[in-house]
């Protein structure tokens, strides 16, 4: 029933719009272009990528650090004392464990900022789509992904790019 009632109210609403309008004026907007055009979106992705390689860099260090020190520690085995052997054992735990922590968190880390960017640049394309929009007197503008077949003389992203590309 509560199907029947949410269909009935789109269809009342979409009757609305249409007998409402005189003109129906309609667009789309390629999203993936937008963003694969849009200039803040690209330096935003080239310094995120620079991040990623400096933490990775750093991680790969601390890999190496203990590598070596886990194989000194192999070649001095037999010469240890059992109480140095297992402090050696207890300090090489540690610091598997203080590496994994530390990628774990930088790893969440730099997944939060790319969520954070990327609902940002979403609402600046959203803002400039409405902006032209309601400029150009559009109805609506479709986000273009979910069309199989687009008509070429309603395609609005190059318009979009441009609108984003000039606001800084």
């Amino acid at each position: 029933m509560k199907i029947i009632k949410i269909v009935l109210v789109s269809v009342v609403f979409m009757a609305v719009i249409l007998f409402s309008e005189p003109e129906i004026k309609i667009g789309y907007i390629d999203f993936q272009k937008v963003v694969l055009n849009y200039n803040k979106a690209q330096e935003r992705e080239k310094a995120f990528k620079q991040e990623i390689q400096q933490q990775q860099s750093r991680i790969n260090q601390m890999k190496e650090d203990l590598i070596s020190e886990q194989n000194e520690y192999s070649k001095k085995l037999d010469l240890m004392k059992p109480e140095e052997k297992k402090q050696k054992e207890e300090q090489l735990k540690t610091k598997y464990k203080e590496l994994s922590e530390l990628s774990n968190k930088i790893n969440k880390e730099l997944q939060q900022k790319q969520a954070e960017f990327e609902e940002i640049i979403l609402k600046e394309i959203r803002k400039a789509t409405a902006e032209y929009a309601t400029k150009n007197k559009y109805t609506i503008i479709f986000n273009g992904n979910a069309i199989f077949y687009p008509w070429e003389g309603i395609d609005v992203t190059d318009e979009i790019i441009k609108i984003l590309n000039k606001s800084k």
